[in-house]
């Protein structure tokens, strides 16, 4: 693998945490350090773009229906069905 070189600039607060990253040992090097972040970023970025597109096919199935009709209360009751379920609210009284 070809390896190139780049000059950065840093603050004096992120230069110093760079140094204090080599010095605990976790890294060899600033550009081991960099390389781990550019990593990092590429895979954040890819796994963000699979999310952003599965959000994107299940909101075309949701287009495509089907469709049921209710009322704000019953929707607004379903809705808090559904977190007394996942605890996020307390139970319903007299119950």
């Amino acid at each position: 693998m070809k390896f190139h070189e780049i000059t950065i600039k840093l603050n004096e607060s992120d230069f110093a945490y760079v140094n204090a990253v080599i010095a605990s040992g976790e890294f060899s090097s600033a550009s081991d350090f960099v390389a781990y972040l550019i990593r990092g970023h590429r895979n954040d970025t890819i796994e963000t773009d699979q999310e952003v597109e599965m959000l994107r096919e299940k909101l075309e199935r949701a287009r495509q229906g089907p469709f049921r009709t209710v009322t704000g209360e019953q929707l607004l009751e379903e809705i808090h069905e559904r977190a007394r379920k996942d605890g996020l609210l307390p139970p319903k009284e007299g119950t």
